[in-house]
């Protein structure tokens, strides 16, 4: 431990003993050797302790909640526990790809104007592999807002890479947000990059991890979608009545979602939601307006990403390329951010 690493990942784990077993494999069969992993248990109950102590590797740090605090503290815990100049995340139920650090560390270091990484990558469902998949670019600050406010880019835990300041600087994870965390922090992230005149994200087409469904997994259940977003909104009313169009849309799609299913009373369900969060209560009618506008504008932002991209996608070469800087078209509204 001598040595200070290059990168160090971050994993808040509660009782999943299993999958934390092949998180930590994935690491430490990187290509990239110079890194460290913080695991930070979250009071489990479970064997997981024991599960990272087994490894009996020096590059392995441990840290241990005597009480519960969540997922969002723990992994605060580790940023501050960060030794490297560079932080990406690794959820417990996930793995990294054997080229996932170095590749990482390659573009860090020759892109001094990339803060952040958003890597795309598989996600394992139903016996397959999925993947989701990003154009190879650069987004401005702006650009970054805009698109996570239209849910027109890929972006999960564990492909997020921030450079340490930045985080620190942005601070960190909202602690009592359940679910829509990362977006959560990537538009805080978003709103300090355009403050200093730096450039949004870095999106990386190769993906570099594997997304595990777990059965526990707060994002996979459509409902409670609604109320996440509510609290997503309260933690930034400014974006709410900047892009309610965009917030209303996705309130749509989640309904009608489960009406193409034939889920009637999931889409009840899910309209009760919206009705039980103070900062929509949209009508029925507000939200079939929206659905149509909200549409046309995520397919346009998503049309605009990719061909922005300087070629077209090539998984082999992709990464080795440089990007080209996203600025979105003037057809599209975008909000300006007043300074602090």
């Amino acid at each position: 431990m001598a040595d200070k690493p290059v990168i160090s990942i971050v994993t808040p784990s509660f009782n999943r003993a299993a999958s934390l077993k092949r998180a930590v494999a994935s690491v430490l069969a990187q290509t990239l050797r110079n890194f460290e992993l913080i695991v930070v248990d979250d009071a489990s109950t479970d064997r997981s302790a024991d599960v990272v102590r087994q490894f009996q590797d020096p590059r392995i740090r441990l840290h241990r909640f005597d009480v519960r605090r969540g997922a969002n503290p723990a992994r605060n815990q580790g940023i501050v526990m960060a030794r490297a100049n560079v932080v990406t995340f690794l959820d417990s139920d996930d793995e990294f790809l054997p080229h996932r650090l170095e590749r990482t560390m390659d573009i860090m270091r020759q892109e001094p104007r990339s803060d952040v990484l958003l890597s795309s990558f598989h996600t394992w469902k139903r016996g397959r592999f999925i993947a989701s998949v990003n154009p190879d670019v650069r987004l401005g600050a702006v650009e970054l807002e805009h698109l996570l406010m239209a849910h027109a880019v890929v972006i999960a835990g564990s492909g997020i890479t921030v450079r340490r300041e930045l985080l620190t600087r942005c601070g960190g994870f909202t602690h009592h947000l359940r679910r829509m965390q990362d977006r959560e922090l990537l538009l805080n992230i978003a709103g300090c990059q355009a403050l200093s005149g730096r450039e949004g994200a870095r999106l990386l087409a190769e993906p570099d991890w594997v997304k595990y469904q777990s059965v526990d997994s707060i994002s996979a259940p459509a409902h409670g979608f609604v109320e996440a977003l509510g609290n997503l909104m309260d933690c930034h009313p400014d974006l709410m009545s900047q892009y309610g169009t965009l917030v209303r849309y996705h309130v749509a799609r989640s309904i009608l979602s489960q009406l193409i299913r034939g889920r009637h009373k999931a889409a009840s369900l899910i309209y009760g939601e919206n009705l039980r969060v103070p900062a929509f209560r949209f009508s029925r009618r507000e939200l079939v307006q929206a659905y149509v506008r909200g549409r046309w504008t995520r397919m346009g932002l998503r049309r605009a990403v990719w061909t922005s991209a300087r070629r077209a996608y090539d998984l082999s070469a992709a990464a080795t390329q440089p990007a080209t800087t996203l600025r979105l078209p003037d057809r599209f509204p975008i909000a300006t951010r007043r300074a602090a």
